[in-house]
């Protein structure tokens, strides 16, 4: 069997920042509001408790932010319960918390998936705002937008489908005659991921996207790489359909941002034992 592996792959920076942070930082004492990365095997090897809500962590204890971010209203609670926060959130995610809170006068619309971290994160920056998450969310939008005079401004999660983005933006464009700022946000390296992906996936017989079951990026790369070839998602080796990969004499492998190396190389040497 022939193996190619992405050349993206493995941690990105900010989840290695997020890691090597929560690493120096953590004691007996340590929350996490959230998983700080969707990485089940990482998150095990880290001490601390998470919680989903920052009422659960005790006045004065440390509270570590994750990369997805949070709202400036858990910032301020934060702060008073005199907590000593560690904020990982990712520098790309921190832009856009800054850019949207620079736009109170507009309407922000958030092109994400509503219940992610970072989009919820992200609207507690903007004062008026719209999640759209697909088509289907277009119809509610229509009718805000009949009665909008505000300028609008759009923007991304940073994980999300670059493809996806665009064609999106192309039909919110056509239901509004107002001014529309469109801003990018999608992190490069997500982007090149996606790219990578699809590229892999027209040269190989079959795909084995790597990643945690809840990450969004992941997602986008198995919804790319499915729509053109035989893909499986797994989260480690110990899901791989050995008798399935039998029938394969190319396989790529691509990775979400919080998948490790190590997670990595376990699964390329389970398939140069085929």
């Amino acid at each position: 069997m022939e193996i190619i592996v992405a050349k993206n792959i493995g941690f990105c920076f900010g989840v290695t920042r997020a890691i090597n942070e929560s690493l120096k930082e953590m004691d007996e004492n340590t929350y996490f509001l959230g998983e700080l990365i969707h990485n089940k095997e990482t998150m095990s090897k880290l001490k601390g408790t998470i919680v989903n809500d920052i009422e659960e962590v005790p006045d004065k204890a440390k509270l570590i932010i994750r990369a997805h971010g949070v709202t400036k209203e858990i910032i301020k609670r934060a702060n008073e319960k005199k907590l000593k926060v560690i904020d990982l959130t990712c520098p790309k995610v921190a832009k856009v918390h800054k850019l949207v809170s620079e736009r109170k006068k507009n309407l922000v619309i958030i092109i994400g998936k509503k219940t992610h971290p970072e989009v919820i994160g992200t609207i507690g920056y903007a004062d008026e705002y719209i999640i759209i998450e697909d088509e289907k969310d277009l119809i509610e939008l229509e009718n805000t937008l009949k009665n909008n005079s505000k300028k609008i401004s759009i923007f991304s999660q940073t994980t999300f489908s670059s493809l996806k983005f665009a064609s999106l933006v192309n039909k919110i464009k056509r239901l509004t005659k107002s001014y529309v700022e469109i801003i990018p946000c999608i992190c490069p390296v997500t982007e090149e991921r996606q790219k990578e992906a699809l590229n892999i996936a027209s040269n190989v017989d079959f795909v084995i996207v790597v990643g945690g079951k809840d990450s969004s990026n992941t997602s986008k790369l198995f919804d790319l790489t499915s729509s053109i070839k035989g893909t499986i998602w797994v989260e480690n080796k110990s899901e791989l359909e050995i008798e399935k990969l039998k029938n394969y004499s190319k396989v790529g492998i691509v990775s979400g941002t919080s998948t490790s190396l190590d997670t990595i190389n376990e699964i390329v040497e389970v398939l140069k034992n085929i």
